[in-house]
């Protein structure tokens, strides 16, 4: 398992959304999945993402969420690979920047959250929404 991840897990293509991350082996409900883990993954201020290189601006819009504290937050494990569902197998604490198993999910299950427990729009574009577009400007 990586940094951050706290269950077996493996990506592979999704037929939510390009990639996903699903479980490699069964999960019990309320089980942690994953955790922010400083030094894996790391905050953004407005400035300090208005200051990255095009590439990386893109990437920390399109795969990280807006934290209520204003933070912009980006995982760097494979947990960025983690799918928006309207009917998610977990549930996000924002508190603890954590996400739990709501759920027993089986193992070859993709892992989902609904965006909109993170603050987060729910974009489900190839880099090429206005959301992401505000990279490139």
């Amino acid at each position: 398992m990586s940094r951050g991840i706290h269950v077996p897990v493996f990506v592979t293509s999704s037929p939510i959304h390009g990639f996903g991350l699903f479980a490699a082996a069964p999960v019990r409900t309320g089980a942690l999945v994953t955790r922010w883990t400083p030094g894996v993954d790391m905050a953004f201020t407005r400035a300090t993402l208005d200051a990255l290189p095009r590439e990386l601006r893109v990437f920390a819009l399109h795969f990280g969420w807006e934290a209520p504290d204003g933070l912009r937050l980006v995982s760097f494990n494979a947990s960025h690979f983690t799918n928006h569902s309207d009917n998610p197998n977990l549930r996000v604490s924002n508190d603890t920047r954590s996400s739990y198993a709501r759920r027993d999910i089986a193992a070859g299950e993709e892992l989902t959250e609904d965006y909109r427990e993170l603050g987060a729009p729910v974009c489900e574009c190839e880099l090429d929404c206005p959301y992401c577009e505000e990279a490139l400007t």
